[in-house]
């Protein structure tokens, strides 16, 4: 059976922790060839946790400098991640949360007519510059993905509490759990078996 090709783009800390339980869970899959993309938007605190986990990026877009504007960050994100998806193109790219490198993750894959799945979706404050740049970006990735991992079952919550649904794409969307380890103190275990079931891949 080929491998499905599967591209994680991360830059952050939370990133990282979040969605390294699926990358190493999918390394035990035959059929999923996971990898990831590291846009260094976050580089020694994202560095860190791929060491935690003992992940290795298999390309480094080296994209912080000091003072970096958003204006820069998305321009370098999405010129890195041009290069790379046109010279080792996967069946499936995944972003997660609301950054600056998950916005510029489904756009490239928009660009590209890669598949993109989001994890973490649906979250909205309904504020545009609450937080900025944060709720557009996750409003901009409702629209480019294909596939919506929302944390919670059934609606949405804003920041009042009040109860939304993600009608843009109600239709794709999926429930799934938090795929963060419950604590990272001391060292988490890196065997899948060991993890609560929750927090596993089905």
């Amino acid at each position: 059976m080929p491998e499905i090709s599967v591209a994680f783009v991360l830059g952050t800390r939370p990133e990282v922790v979040k969605l390294a339980p699926v990358v190493l869970a999918l390394q035990r899959r035959r059929e999923f060839l996971p990898w990831i993309v590291h846009t260094g938007q976050h580089r020694e605190m994202a560095e860190t946790f791929f060491s935690v986990f003992g992940l290795s990026p298999r390309y480094d877009l080296q994209v912080m400098v000091e003072q970096q504007s958003l204006f820069y960050l998305t321009s370098r994100i999405l010129e890195g991640l041009e290069r790379v998806f046109r010279s080792d193109r996967p069946d499936l790219i995944v972003v997660q949360g609301d950054t600056t490198s998950a916005f510029c993750g489904a756009l490239a894959s928009f660009y590209l007519r890669i598949p993109c799945a989001h994890v973490e979706a649906g979250l909205r404050t309904f504020a545009k510059y609450s937080p900025f740049p944060e709720e557009m970006n996750r409003v901009l990735i409702g629209r480019l993905a294909d596939l919506h991992f929302a944390p919670t079952p059934g609606p949405g919550r804003t920041s009042s509490g009040k109860a939304f649904r993600m009608t843009e794409s109600s239709s794709r969307g999926i429930r799934l759990w938090m795929p963060s380890l419950p604590s990272l103190e001391g060292t988490p275990p890196l065997s899948i078996r060991s993890w609560p079931r929750r927090y596993r891949m089905v």
